[in-house]
Order: C-alpha cells, then structure tokens, then sequence
C-alpha cells in the first residue's frame, strides 16, 4: 500500500515538472515524425494474420462430404471444417479464406491456396480428413 501511495505522489510530481531547456528556462519543444497508412483496399500489414479471418479454413482441417458432380461445370462440394463444425457449399471459383476451388472431379476437390504471394495446389479427396495430394 505504502510502495502504491509513493509511485502515484511521485508520478503526480513528475507530471508537473515540465522539460525546460537550462540555458533558456523555456519548454522543450519535442518534433516527431507522423506516419499515415491508406489501405486502398489492402489488409493492414500490422495487424495479425493469426486474430483474423482471413487464414481460416486450413486446409487440413476440411473434410470433403459429398460432391454433387455435373461434367458439364456446375458441381457442387460440401465441405465441413473439423474444427468450427462448419459447413461450406462451394463450386469451382469460388474461395473460402485463402483457398480456392480451382476443380471439382467425382471424388476430389482442387483447391488453389495463395500465402505469401505464392500459389499452390492442394487436393481433398472424399473421405479423406487431413491427408491431402498434390497433383
């Protein structure tokens, strides 16, 4: 209790001391720097990748369910994240975080992951939990 009294008097007495110059006993005027970021669109490169959105789902924790396979293109996969419980309806193009669905076959699913400017091929195979190929 003693050490908290003494901090804050001796914090309200540093306070009012005000940095003056010793030759000329006027303030110090201290000059610094301002910085401003626009993001024009980009994601802030301070902020953590780890806190946001933008890195789920991993592509090890998806399960492909069921493929809802048309050879002409409009097949459908149902995906589910093991470990939100989540449930994804994608088809090609589309992207859920950093991945995107590059192919849907009758029992995989192609996925593009870009991270750190660079891109690569994953594939999910139907039943598959967290073994993935590269093609």
């Amino acid at each position: 209790m003693q050490v908290v009294l003494f901090l804050s008097a001796f914090g309200m007495w540093f306070a009012s001391q005000r940095a003056t110059d010793p030759e000329t006993n006027m303030p110090r005027t201290v000059y610094r720097e301002v910085y401003d970021y626009d993001a024009g669109g980009r994601r802030d490169p301070f902020a953590s990748l780890i806190g946001t959105g933008d890195i789920r789902p991993i592509i090890t924790d998806l399960r492909v369910t069921s493929i809802l396979f048309d050879p002409r293109g409009s097949s459908v996969a149902v995906l589910r994240d093991l470990t939100s419980k989540e449930q994804y309806r994608v088809r090609t193009g589309q992207s859920i975080g950093r991945l995107r669905v590059v192919a849907i076959r009758q029992r995989s699913v192609t996925f593009a992951i870009e991270e750190f400017g660079y891109s690569r091929q994953e594939t999910l195979t139907i039943g598959d939990t967290a073994n993935t190929r590269t093609p």
